[in-house]
């Protein structure tokens, strides 16, 4: 059992990477799994509605209540994300309504504004003409991402629950 237990975890984690050397799963890392698996903090990210928030209609309030919908504990936003209706574009009424439902996270070691550098933003090719195909696609493809990471997930924690 111990070997089809290690080959399906192997399995798990090479899922769209390369084949990495293996680790072997035994009890010490079946413990690990099932201690880190239920603290982990699941994040959503602006990056996911790109276009939505450049091109469409989608608003940061709106990927708020994206994350919130599926119990997430957070929102990665840049405050340039979705040009128009960015953060950074918004009135400070805006801003102290958005701050009310998302209060920054900061790690215990981190100050009250911690300083991340500047990068210029890449811009995606944006096809306007399936530009309603697009905001869908997008959509989907977030709740895609959350179900996977969720499933994963699950499957690690049922697979660890097999050591004890």
């Amino acid at each position: 059992m111990g070997s089809d237990l290690s080959s399906r975890f192997q399995q798990l984690l090479n899922v769209n990477l390369p084949k990495i050397e293996p680790i072997v799963f035994d009890a010490a890392i079946a413990r690990k799994l099932l201690n880190r698996t239920d603290s982990i903090r699941l994040h959503a990210h602006t990056y996911s509605f790109t276009h939505n928030l450049t091109h469409g209609s989608l608003k940061p309030a709106s990927a708020l209540e994206f994350t919130y919908q599926r119990e997430f504990h957070g929102l990665n936003i840049h405050v340039d994300d979705g040009k128009e209706h960015s953060l950074n574009r918004s009135t400070l009424k805006q801003l102290a309504q958005f701050k009310a439902y998302a209060p920054a996270y900061r790690y215990a070691d981190e100050g009250e504004n911690p300083f991340i550098p500047y990068k210029e933003p890449s811009e995606t090719p944006f096809d306007e003409a399936n530009a309603h195909l697009v905001f869908l696609d997008e959509r989907r493809w977030a709740s895609n991402q959350v179900n996977f990471i969720r499933s994963l997930l699950a499957e690690m924690r049922w697979l660890a629950t097999f050591w004890d």
